[in-house]
């Protein structure tokens, strides 16, 4: 049997190599407020537990305040959209 080489795939595909960090805070109702770690002024998500246990299920329920990178993907199921380098609610 002769041996086939496989070509091979050179860089990644850039969605999958953007990450984007995230913080989020639970609020005196118990939703969660999800903001960009770099620019807190940037807009906000305002999540339900169940929406935001939904997507990130890694995180404790019992956590009030932390952050995560998240890719593109994941930041379009938080309710974030890119656009020209600019990232809007």
């Amino acid at each position: 049997m002769p041996f086939i080489a496989r070509p091979k795939r050179r860089g990644i595909v850039i969605d999958r190599a953007l990450t984007y960090q995230v913080m989020y805070r639970t609020t005196v109702v118990g939703w969660k407020n999800v903001y960009f770690v770099d620019n807190p002024d940037r807009p906000r998500v305002t999540l339900s537990p169940q929406e935001f246990h939904a997507i990130l299920p890694e995180v404790d329920p019992r956590v009030t305040t932390g952050c995560c990178e998240v890719g593109l993907d994941m930041l379009h199921e938080l309710g974030f959209t890119v656009n020209d380098e600019m990232i809007a609610v």
